[in-house]
């Protein structure tokens, strides 16, 4: 008689989900959800139920689970073993390297103690994490430092070239309306625009063609359908050193003032400074459903993943020189394709046949 053996039974696979935030010191705060199985974390993921994070992740957050089980990953001390800089180390035990940090701060402490600069920040802006090592500086006497390292320098940089950087409330991006340039003229720059950067305001002519492009046209010298308008600076001088790039984004010139020109060229500028700033770019197409002549769009922008409805296409998409389109969706939001023909996605073809 031969007995057959018993077929193993499956594995039993414990796997529950655990809904956390993303601990970077980011604005975003993503929201998350962490699938766990048998007590490792196997997956992270954005909550499609919250509303900023809409199911989305970074790079560096959504490889989490990768870099905490990388087979390279430091779990041990590392203590110095050659000259310094030859990269040289040998592990060590945490006894050991506890009880050699403690002993040179301790020495260092003794003689004074204000040579010791905790130089960090948060590692995560977890409560306990981010605080944790602030009593035991504090004992010893140690320097204090400006927690937010890398800000002071920034501020230092921006206060030098753009003047103060007050930022706005993002939600009310959608309502932002373009104010008119107001007298008096801000005071010069220190360090004035080469004179062949500056483009004459009396040699330029800014129309519109029939289908919506921009038209700049240099008397006497050159001619550009389509341009894209840039400040040099956003904040302090809105209004002022306006760079002029054609379509592939070789600059045409600068214009010193929005206030020396016509009313109605500058109006153009504002108009595609505001698309340059405010206007998503469509990057790749998830899908793209024609029903019944709605179109159901699902695409990553510039600013994320979004899904939106277009009626009568032909009416609400358009398109320019280049390759160009701007897509008007149900309630009004602007979308940009930079050139169709470079777009990658699927259901990209449905568009030509739409149009």
């Amino acid at each position: 008689m031969i007995s057959v053996a018993e077929p193993s039974p499956e594995p039993t696979v414990a796997r529950h989900t655990v809904r956390g935030a993303c601990p970077h010191d980011c604005p975003d705060t993503c929201a998350l959800l962490t699938t766990v199985e048998n007590g490792v974390a196997v997956r992270v993921q954005g909550n499609p139920a919250h509303a900023q994070t809409g199911g989305v992740l970074c790079a560096k957050v959504s490889k989490y689970p990768e870099r905490t089980y990388h087979q390279d990953r430091i779990l041990t001390p590392l203590k110095r073993s050659g000259p310094k800089g030859s990269g040289q180390f040998a592990q060590v035990g945490w006894d050991e390297a506890l009880t050699d940090i403690a002993a040179r701060l301790a020495e260092i402490a003794a003689r004074n103690p204000e040579a010791i600069v905790p130089y960090s920040y948060a590692g995560t802006m977890g409560v306990v994490q981010k605080n944790a090592g602030h009593a035991f500086f504090h004992a010893l006497g140690a320097s204090r430092l400006a927690r937010t390292i890398c800000s002071p320098a920034k501020d230092a940089g921006f206060q030098a070239i753009l003047g103060s950087t007050p930022g706005p409330d993002p939600e009310a991006a959608a309502e932002a309306k373009e104010e008119e340039p107001v007298e008096p003229e801000p005071p010069a720059i220190s360090d004035e625009m080469p004179d062949e950067k500056l483009l004459d305001v009396d040699k330029l002519i800014i129309t519109r063609a029939e289908d919506g492009t921009p038209r700049l046209e240099v008397k006497d010298e050159c001619c550009h359908i389509g341009f894209r308008a840039t400040r040099l600076f956003p904040i302090s001088r809105r209004h002022d050193y306006i760079s002029i790039a054609d379509l592939t984004g070789t600059e045409i010139g600068i214009i010193e003032s929005l206030r020396k020109m016509d009313k109605a060229m500058r109006r153009i500028v504002l108009e595609e400074i505001r698309r340059r700033y405010f206007v998503p770019q469509i990057t790749y197409v998830h899908s793209l459903k024609d029903e019944f002549g709605v179109l159901y769009w699902d695409v990553d922008t510039s600013r994320g993943r979004r899904k939106f409805v277009v009626r009568e296409a032909r009416d609400n998409i358009r398109e320019f020189e280049s390759g160009r389109m701007q897509i008007t969706d149900v309630d009004g939001n602007l979308f940009e394709i930079p050139d169709i023909d470079r777009l990658p996605g699927k259901d990209v073809g449905e568009l030509y046949r739409l149009l």
